[in-house]
């Protein structure tokens, strides 16, 4: 009765073990075909001047907007249209000037190119 109980006891906790096995795989599995966020963040980072502030970052498939102000958003639009990681930059409203604070507000929208930053196929 004791040897029973025992396997029944080992099988259970090796069926349990078979599942968080899984589970870890299939979540492996997901997070790999997530794009690589600090990649896209080190890029635009690096495509945009300190004169430029993000109030808002989103990311929703291959497509990012950002909102900010910045001295000449027109000028950091093409600034960003000559990044090869970064295509169809379009604002997605006109650009406004803070009177407050005598910077352009804008929201400019993109998407991330295959071979840009976030690409996680290699």
């Amino acid at each position: 009765m004791e040897v029973e109980e025992r396997a029944e006891s080992s099988i259970r906790l090796k069926n349990e073990l078979f599942e968080v096995r899984e589970a870890a795989a299939l979540a492996g599995r997901f997070l790999s075909q997530q794009p690589s966020y600090h990649t896209l963040l080190d890029s635009l980072s690096d495509a945009t001047p300190d004169s430029v502030y993000f109030t808002r970052i989103g990311l929703a498939n291959e497509q990012v907007t950002v909102s900010g102000m910045a001295e000449n958003a027109a000028e950091y639009q093409t600034l960003l249209s000559g990044y090869a990681e970064f295509d169809a930059v379009v604002a997605s409203s006109a650009f406004t000037r803070d009177t407050r604070v005598g910077l352009e507000r804008f929201t400019l929208t993109f998407a991330v190119t295959s071979s840009g930053p976030g690409d996680t196929t290699e």
